[in-house]
């Protein structure tokens, strides 16, 4: 199969910018250049989209690359159609397409950010797989993340308070988001949620959990390791905390790791009494 005509592809793709304030002009010729490039062979070459980091996309990464280069600057011009334009692609079967409509979320302006904020809670109670969520958040959320960490955080701790499962998913995805960002310093504020969600979040969410205490370790480990021998020492600590204190317990620090582990046995012990009781 041939390669991809870098030209021919930019000639493509400035024609398909020119419907941009016609969604579903728009979505029409998008669905034609990926039905076009959708088999041809990828060049050697890293992609900007984030989003194409999943393997779940079957367009070369050149082609998201180029897009979303010319995307950069039209919703930048066009923030209104921009927004109108995310509406209509979200709605599409296809993963690629709802990969761009994200993207576009994640360039629009700063001053949109409670439209794109607004965007994502609704879209993600559509869309429940763990691995699309993530996407959708890292394209959508970027732009936030780099000019203003604490409005994401903001949004994140609201997501996080709710009572829906939907809505405290999204917000774990939102600060497992934020602790990956080196620029981002305010973990205490994480800690305080994540000590929140372990007492009251659904145990459903503890995969998420686990993954968010891993990152927060990898960032701040006394500080993380310390929070979790508070939790285990809490009367009210929830269900998880054991859990999530026995899958990293080896990587915890000193003298915090020896204090969870006693506490793991207490634990084990008080457990085990009843049923001796009962022979």
């Amino acid at each position: 199969m041939a390669a991809v005509n870098l030209l021919q592809l930019r000639k493509e793709i400035n024609a398909l910018m020119w419907n941009f304030t016609d969604p579903a002009a728009f979505e029409k010729a998008l669905y034609e250049l990926f039905d076009k490039y959708r088999t041809s062979r990828n060049p050697a070459g890293a992609a900007i989209l984030q989003t194409a980091k999943t393997g779940d996309l079957s367009v070369p990464l050149i082609v998201l690359r180029e897009l979303e280069v010319a995307l950069f600057r039209t919703v930048a011009d066009q923030p209104e159609a921009a927004l109108n334009l995310s509406d209509r692609l979200m709605n599409s079967e296809t993963l690629e397409v709802r990969t761009i409509a994200a993207r576009i979320l994640g360039l629009a302006p700063i001053s949109y950010s409670d439209a794109v904020f607004q965007r994502i809670e609704d879209w993600a109670r559509q869309r429940h797989e763990t691995a699309e969520l993530r996407v959708f958040i890292r394209s959508a959320g970027s732009l936030v993340r780099r000019t203003d960490t604490e409005r994401l955080l903001d949004q994140a701790r609201l997501w996080a308070a709710s009572s829906n499962t939907g809505d405290q998913a999204l917000g774990i995805e939102v600060l497992i988001y934020l602790v990956e960002f080196a620029e981002f310093q305010n973990l205490p504020a994480v800690f305080t949620l994540l000590e929140s969600l372990l007492r009251n979040g659904s145990t459903t969410l503890q995969p998420e959990l686990l993954e968010l205490t891993e990152n927060l370790l990898a960032r701040s480990p006394v500080e993380t390791s310390y929070t979790i021998r508070l939790m285990m020492e809490s009367n009210e600590r929830g269900p998880m905390a054991p859990r999530i204190a026995r899958k990293l317990l080896e990587k915890f620090t000193e003298p915090s790791r020896a204090a969870i582990r006693d506490l793991l046995r207490k634990e084990r012990v008080l457990i085990k009494k009843p049923k001796e009781g009962k022979k």
